[in-house]
């Protein structure tokens, strides 16, 4: 090769990789820049977090192409997902190995999941409504609670950004087995704070997931007569949001989401049980945060998440399960040096469960009250965090958690 040819290759080379170079450094600087709350219940940057933490922002979300929350989490390094046949169909998560209910789910700082089994229907959360995920992998515990002995993951659902003014967006799409989708929302900001609105929805037909012991030998369950059907799967879906900044040390937000859904699944009609239910998910909740400087931080929080299914044998109605839980946490941090922070702070937890149907009935609750408190130093290139938790509650009875 001549030298001037080899010259002009060289320079197109090098042309060719400025943009990715650019690209990668906007990404690590983005990485860099990345606040999460979930790791210490306080916010630092991903780099600073002592604990495994992911997370996945609204960029991600999109360019995942996954239609469901499930789907999004499901190849996330120590995340193993088993799913029941599609969408809308029930989906357990098992995080670093431990049990699927050993890892607590917070929406907007708002615990969720069925208070009877543990689970949360991740199959029902609209990933349309989403804004961006947090994993934390590994124990929590000592900050959280017995739920949060595998890690935590929370969620945070979408919210106006930027300067003021009215931003919207809108979403439609369609795919195989009838997948139809569509979403649009609304942004209003102000100088200090502002509304917004989302809306959405998702359908499919489904597939026919279980096709019985004969068709052929144990095609997907073992009925001897499965419904002939496709399982389809309907979810409906609005968020509402508010914040207001009245001051600079004061500052109000509250926000709320409601997805309703009707799943279709496979029953032997022998049995005569449930083959659809009409799901129902909602979390509502607001937080008062009270920041007179740098070195003191006061945040109070509530919320409730309403688990519910009506259960139907066709267009009769079979049964009704439903859990409640009404949470509220107050947190003070204190910035005691530099580089050191003191927090401590108080959970409040009530968990309600009924069921309502022929074989059996009943409505229940039950309290959990815990005092925690946590220490972050930094000592030149070397970090310290322990934390130690007191839980009283009415079933258990008390116990106490540390880590360091």
């Amino acid at each position: 090769m001549q030298p001037r040819n080899t010259l002009r290759f060289t320079a197109l080379a090098i042309a060719l990789s400025l943009p990715s170079l650019a690209f990668a450094q906007r990404d690590a600087a983005k990485d860099l820049d990345n606040v999460v709350v979930t790791a210490t219940r306080t916010a630092i940057t991903v780099d600073d977090a002592l604990a495994a933490v992911e997370v996945i922002d609204r960029n991600d979300i999109e360019r995942s192409a996954a239609r469901s929350l499930p789907e999004l989490l499901r190849g996330r390094a120590g995340v193993t997902l088993v799913n029941q046949g599609g969408l809308g169909k029930l989906s357990t998560l098992f995080l670093r190995g431990t049990e699927s209910d050993h890892t607590l789910f917070l929406i907007d700082g708002v615990r969720v999941g069925s208070a009877t089994s543990g689970l949360t229907s991740l199959q029902d959360l609209p990933l349309e409504q989403i804004e961006r995920v947090e994993i934390v992998r590994g124990p929590r515990s000592s900050l959280y609670g017995a739920d949060a002995i595998g890690g935590v993951i929370q969620v945070f659902t979408r919210r106006g950004k930027g300067n003021a003014g009215v931003r919207g967006r809108a979403r439609i799409g369609a795919g195989s087995h009838g997948l139809r989708e569509a979403s649009a929302g609304l942004d209003l900001r102000g100088a200090r704070g502002g509304v917004g609105l989302d809306l959405g929805h998702q359908s499919t037909d489904g597939i026919d997931s279980c096709r019985g012991i004969g068709a052929p030998w144990y095609a997907g369950c073992g009925m001897d007569n499965p419904d002939p059907d496709r399982d389809g799967y309907r979810n409906n879906n609005v968020s509402l949001r508010a914040d207001f900044a009245a001051s600079e040390a004061w500052q109000f937000e509250a926000q709320g989401l409601r997805a309703r859904g009707h799943n279709f699944f496979d029953a032997d009609p022998a049995w005569g049980l449930p083959d659809n239910s009409k799901v129902l998910q909602q979390v509502v909740g607001g937080s008062v945060r009270y920041r007179p400087s740098q070195a003191l931080g006061l945040r109070l929080t509530v919320g409730r998440n309403i688990d519910a299914s009506d259960n139907h044998l066709g267009a009769t109605y079979m049964d009704r399960f439903e859990t409640r839980r009404d949470s509220a946490s107050l947190q003070g941090d204190f910035v005691v040096a530099d580089g050191q922070v003191l927090t401590a702070g108080f959970d409040w937890l009530r968990d309600s469960g009924g069921v309502d149907g022929p074989f059996a009935s009943f409505d229940t609750t039950r309290g959990n009250r815990a005092a925690f408190a946590q220490y972050q130093g930094r000592f030149g290139a070397h970090d310290l965090q322990a934390s130690l938790r007191r839980d009283d509650n009415d079933q258990f009875g008390g116990h106490t958690t540390g880590g360091i």
